[in-house]
């Protein structure tokens, strides 16, 4: 995708998730480890506006364009589990606490059924929920420990990879 093209997608979605405030003015550079992630229909689902400002351009980058972000803010689990799933992702990555008392665990459950073949990845700043999504049924876990962004992202490409050669 050309640069002006990623930098119109980016901000289009964080306008579609109906965030304001922010305006890249250009895409973020992604580490070459998250090449995993390239040409692949990747959601993230949070409840933190400023987490998926940060995140998702750096998605979009890693995934040429076809990432998108999931704002939960009062939405049952089943109906975001619906909300998700309409967008077709092969890899969802999931923050554990979201709002109204959600769970990441709770939404991994009710979405396997609807994208039986995504990648389920959990994604939390508590390393010790990667068992509470494992048990859940989730694919993998990436620790969202304080690094940087395009840090993370690159982790979650190494998981995808991990993941699919098993």
């Amino acid at each position: 995708i050309a640069l002006d093209e990623m930098v119109r997608r980016i901000n289009a979605s964080i306008s579609e998730m109906g965030l304001a405030g922010m305006n890249w003015p250009r895409p973020p550079s992604v580490p070459e480890s998250a090449r995993e992630l390239d040409g692949k229909r990747v959601t993230m689902v949070d409840d933190s506006d400023m987490l998926l400002k940060l995140y998702v351009p750096h998605l979009m980058v890693a995934t040429n364009g076809l990432a998108r972000g999931v704002y939960h803010r009062e939405q049952d689990v089943l109906t975001l589990a619906e909300t998700i799933a309409v967008g077709r992702p092969e890899v969802v990555l999931i923050d554990y606490t979201l709002s109204a008392g959600v769970r990441g665990d709770a939404l991994v459950r009710a979405l396997r059924p609807l994208c039986p073949d995504a990648l389920l990845i959990g994604f939390s700043g508590e390393p010790d929920r990667e068992a509470d999504f494992l048990a859940a049924g989730a694919s993998g876990f990436v620790y969202k420990e304080p690094k940087s962004v395009g840090d993370i992202v690159g982790r979650l490409g190494e998981t995808v990879a991990r993941i699919r050669q098993q």
